[in-house]
């Protein structure tokens, strides 16, 4: 601070030397030139001045500020005039006291803003009397803090952080203020915010730096400052229709305050998390509305608007289309920032699961599922968010297991909505099928859990029932459904012993294991000695007894997903369903017991959903029939269905299993299904990859 400081004695005047004004009777007028050399005289000599002096006009008619006489004084002498017009001020004479105001106010970018090293010395100067800023001094503080900071040389940014310090450990109702002002950083920063008139520049990410290390010290400074931050960080998220840079920068951003700010953590991943979902379910509906699909989207040349039509009359022709594209543009910005910020999520918690053992691991995945419960499972068409458990429960098999584990618990809690223990089922059975690497003991352990659900949910039910009723008990037919997808992707872990054959582990369906979803059924059972498959216990006990209870699963499930469960258990040998579904294309759901199930509430353990309400598992697809059937088919809805954001995708490599089907034997045809006898043929033609599109495309309502 040498050079900031003077050996000049202070004047003993009881009023320090302040900003020199020029008199009244010899001020130039507007258009004259105000930093003429022979206008100025050094203040110490008398002589004229060897270079400009800057001189600025603020928005005042009686007076002219002279800034490059105030930059010669000593640090000492604007510190005794600061204190002075602060106590003028608290008396009522504020004409000191809004000279001050005035300099901090003066636009940067301006000719005639303050010199550099004269705001040094005032933030210096503020710093030493920040005991008299009380809330009478609120404008003088609040243009501190509006004043350009973050892109000046490194001396005036550690004084500007010391004195924030100084002020909210002085005065805390000044905490909101300071805090806010950082936290308006966040979103994306222009280039001018670091590159200031005389000042080198600063690069952006240097910027951000700095409002963490002023963050960082305020927080040293006053702990309890964290749960007012708390609601500031969610009070400046930028708006979701705002700028993808803004809104992926706040994130980012956003990630970095729990390493000087544990106690934030959960606060700051509930509030990213929260809004990703809300990105999410935009984007799939607007998927949806515009019926076109994600990848076509990103693949196609994004539309410059000002190519459009020139005249009026072109424009009003084309509304329709200007309007399609206008909604397109904006699905691609909701894709790209969901895409972006779940990156940066799955790169945040990446390093934490790298020991997945270890108690910040457990500690972070506590918190993965409580996320999970709190947003993503209650949420109808959320497409992507849900893959950051779906990858970090992968990274070891006891994290398999507490997925497993929480998903039941949901979907057996009684006093839960009827919705959310649905999609615990659903999100269950397409974790377990789509996980790649999800063990054979995993599949095992989460095909047993579901199998005791449906039974107590079966036997539960079954002796009132009087014939299917998906309002009454969607929750039973959600877990028979999901007991079939899973089966249809993972039936040879469900084996019990494979002669000639190694049973499938956790890491057997990588890309260089391509053919073991699709090996040939003949040769499969040539191996076996011609026998049937011996498969796990009680995995076709519970099948069995389930296609022929009142009710009658196989009329109430996904027509998709059964037909490809028929396929599947026919070419295996396990089960012949095909008169099943021959004999209910003649059951028919009578209209009374549609108004009594949509209309009544059978309270809280009979599964039973309010009056009207659509939910992910029981939305009616509009090509699931018409009449009663149409409001009693479920949905083919599983939420790990194929992942298609271009960049955070490469996270999932690996880890996400394709469908591929299950390859008839030989000679084998399906029988008895009548209505389809014309069609058996091709359908036993159709490749892996043909019959898969099936399944893959069960995320959202057939057409």
């Amino acid at each position: 601070m040498a050079a900031l400081t003077s050996s000049s004695q202070l004047s003993s005047a009881s009023k320090p030397p302040g900003i020199l004004k020029t008199p009244a009777s010899s001020r130039k007028r507007p258009s004259e030139d105000l930093s003429s050399p022979s206008s100025v005289k050094n203040s110490a000599t008398g002589s004229a001045s060897p270079q400009k002096r800057l001189k600025v006009a603020f928005d005042t008619d009686d007076e002219i500020i002279d800034l490059g006489e105030a930059a010669q004084k000593s640090l000492i002498q604007i510190r005794e005039e600061v204190g002075f017009a602060l106590r003028q001020h608290a008396i009522g004479d504020h004409e000191e006291y809004q000279d001050i105001i005035d300099i901090f106010k003066a636009d940067v970018f301006s000719h005639g803003s303050p010199p550099r090293e004269l705001l040094a010395k005032y933030i210096v100067a503020l710093t030493a009397n920040v005991g008299s800023l009380d809330r009478n001094c609120s404008d003088l503080v609040h243009s501190v803090l509006q004043t350009e900071w973050l892109g000046r040389d490194e001396a005036f940014v550690i004084n500007y952080i010391r004195f924030l310090s100084n002020l909210v450990s002085s005065h805390g109702t000044f905490i909101p203020d300071v805090l806010d002002m950082l936290v308006q950083k966040f979103p994306y920063l222009s280039t001018s915010t670091g590159e200031l008139p005389g000042h080198e520049p600063v690069q952006r990410e240097a910027l951000y730096d700095r409002t963490h290390k002023a963050l960082h010290f305020l927080h040293q400074s006053v702990p309890s400052a964290s749960g007012i931050l708390s609601s500031i960080i969610t009070s400046n998220f930028p708006f979701l229709e705002g700028k993808t840079q803004s809104i992926v920068e706040y994130v980012r951003n956003l990630l970095k305050m729990p390493t000087y700010a544990p106690e934030l953590r959960a606060e700051v991943l509930d509030l990213i998390i929260e809004r990703l979902v809300k990105i999410d379910v935009d984007a799939q509906m607007a998927v949806d509305d515009l019926d076109e699909d994600i990848d076509e989207l990103l693949d196609s040349t994004a539309e410059d608007d000002e190519d459009g039509p020139s005249d009026d009359e072109s424009i009003a022709s084309d509304d329709t289309f200007d309007n399609e594209k206008k909604h397109e543009k904006e699905l691609r910005s909701k894709i790209q920032k969901m895409d972006a910020i779940l990156d940066l999520l799955f790169t945040f918690y990446n390093p934490i699961f790298k020991k997945p053992n270890a108690w910040s691991s457990q500690s972070t995945f506590d918190h993965l599922l409580a996320q999970f419960q709190k947003n993503v499972l209650p949420t109808f068409r959320s497409r992507h968010t849900q893959f950051v458990i779906f990858h970090f429960s992968q990274a070891d098999e006891h994290l398999v297991t507490r997925f497993t584990d929480t998903c039941i618990k949901n979907l057996t809690d009684q006093y839960r909505n009827p919705t959310i223990r649905e999609s615990a089922a659903a999100y269950l059975a397409s974790f377990i099928a789509r996980g790649a690497r999800v063990s054979r003991v995993a599949v095992n352990y989460a095909f047993n859990a579901l199998s005791r659900c449906l039974e107590n949910f079966r036997t539960a039910w079954e002796p009132s029932a009087r014939g299917p009723n998906l309002q009454r008990y969607s929750i039973y037919y959600a877990t028979f459904q999901a007991l079939m997808y899973i089966f249809c992707f993972r039936w040879r872990d469900l084996i019990l012993k494979e002669k000639g054959l190694q049973p499938v582990d956790e890491d057997s369906d990588s890309e260089d294991d391509e053919g073991d979803d699709t090996l040939d059924l003949s040769d499969l059972f040539l191996n076996n000695g011609g026998k049937d498959l011996l498969w796990a216990p009680h995995v076709k006990e519970i099948f069995s007894c389930n296609f022929q209870s009142k009710l009658n699963p196989l009329k109430v499930c996904a027509p998709s997903i059964v037909e490809e469960f028929a396929r599947a258990a026919h070419a295996l040998r396990f089960a012949y369903i095909y008169h099943i579904l021959e004999a209910n294309k003649r059951v028919r759901f009578s209209t009374a017991s549609q108004y009594h199930s949509q209309y009544s509430s059978l309270g809280k353990g009979s599964g039973a959903a309010a009056a009207n309400r659509e939910t992910a598992l029981n939305h009616a697809a509009s090509g699931a029939g018409s009449g009663a059937n149409r409001f009693n088919t479920m949905e083919a809805y599983f939420p790990f269905d194929p992942y298609r954001l271009p960049v955070s995708k490469r996270w999932l490599e690996g880890e996400y299993r394709e469908y591929k089907g299950v390859g008839m034997p030989s000679g084998n045809q399906a029988e008895g299904n009548d209505s389809g006898d014309e069609d058996d043929d091709e359908e036993d033609e159709e490749s892996d990859e043909e019959m898969g599109e099936e399944l893959e495309g069960t995320e959202t309502p057939e057409d």
